[in-house]
């Protein structure tokens, strides 16, 4: 049988928040936010006072569980909305509420929340240690899949950090519970960052073996998002192994796809590789026009750690021209800012990449540029 019940309108929400008095008018609040929020995401602000007074309500009658799920939707939207220092504050509100009530599992997970936060507002060490704590209470809860896919983030952190081995140890093992306990596609992304650290570490025959078999599980499953990215790597791999002219080839193959997807940013990552293969041919000038180029999208679109890692590489290209004052002001701030993104690894090659400048300035003898790898 249809059923033919009509959906409330919003008014007749509002009027069942205002007629109940309790965890009843707690509850008729989450419809009314469920509604504004399934109905338009312009209204998040409205959205978010229902969920405070939700909370509020369910926490006073010791509903803990309601509370946290409450809780953890207001910290969503204040992060939707870049508040993440007060997401943090509700994140943690959550957290407090899902222990009370003996849910841990919610509890970890709103725990990884945290961590994600954290990171957000650059305090890494502090995610890095509340990720693995909630990994941790992953794992005694037999939540294997998800403490699998926590090791997945641990290990792209590590990369960031610039602990490559670390971020093996971590992938590998990630890779490997995933298999148990995770579907194809999670073995997949493991296996990207697998990629990466290994590609960093030099090791770049065991990297592409990765590659191929994730790019083989994301064309299975058709998702052409993760076989552009893993062709990009690839395409790293082609260029490690001798044969930067079929890097480049299949760069612009992911490219012009892309460019068909109207997806800038991805053709701009395209466009940053092919211009660190064409600075180490000694296409400096040509390298330098593409990197700025990509750059541009990058801060157009609001990714300030990509436009600084893509500045650093123009600077190279300066440095190969013989221009060192010009890297050595290109590349000021730049440093923190890659830090405050969590990307100390490209931070500390900025760093380097400036001191190279200044000797290159004091020597006037030029010197090959630092590299980056993934």
């Amino acid at each position: 049988m249809d059923d033919d019940t009509e959906t409330p309108s919003e008014d007749e929400l509002w009027d069942a928040v205002r007629e109940a008095t309790g965890t009843e008018r707690a509850r008729a609040l989450v419809q009314v936010a469920q509604a504004l929020w399934s109905n338009d995401n312009d209204r998040l602000q409205e959205t978010r006072a229902a969920w405070e007074a939700a909370a509020e309500l369910f926490s006073a009658d010791d509903r803990h569980e309601d509370a946290g799920h409450c809780e953890h939707n207001v910290a969503w939207i204040l992060g939707m909305e870049g508040r993440h220092e007060e997401a943090l504050g509700w994140h943690e509100r959550a957290v407090e509420s899902f222990r009370s009530a003996g849910s841990l599992t919610s509890a970890a997970d709103c725990d990884t929340h945290v961590a994600m936060t954290l990171g957000k507002c650059g305090r890494f060490a502090e995610a890095e240690t509340r990720l693995r704590a909630a990994r941790l209470a992953l794992i005694a809860e037999s939540e294997l899949r998800q403490a699998a896919n926590q090791a997945v983030t641990l290990a792209e952190w590590a990369i960031n950090a610039g602990r490559f081995k670390q971020a093996v140890r971590l992938a590998i093992r990630a890779r490997s519970d995933l298999r148990t306990h995770g579907q194809v596609g999670d073995v997949a992304a493991a296996g990207e960052r697998l990629a990466i650290a290994l590609l960093h570490l030099g090791r770049h025959e065991q990297a592409a073996a990765v590659i191929r078999s994730a790019r083989a599980v994301y064309d299975a499953l058709g998702n052409e998002d993760a076989v552009a990215c893993v062709d990009v790597m690839r395409a790293q791999t082609l260029a490690a192994a001798g044969q930067p002219e079929k890097a480049l080839a299949l760069l612009s193959r992911v490219r012009r796809r892309e460019q068909g997807e109207a997806n800038v940013v991805r053709v701009a990552w395209c466009d940053v590789r092919a211009g660190q293969i064409l600075l180490d041919l000694g296409h400096a000038s040509k390298a330098g026009k593409i990197l700025t180029a990509a750059e541009d999208v990058f801060q157009a679109d609001g990714h300030v750690g990509p436009a600084a890692t893509a500045r650093v590489a123009r600077a190279e290209t300066l440095l190969a021209r013989g221009r060192p004052e010009d890297a050595h002001r290109l590349l000021r701030g730049i440093a923190p800012v890659l830090a405050r993104a969590g990307l100390e690894w490209e931070s500390r090659r900025c760093r380097r990449v400036l001191a190279q400048a200044r000797r290159t300035t004091a020597t006037g003898t030029a010197q090959p540029p630092c590299r980056a790898v993934a």
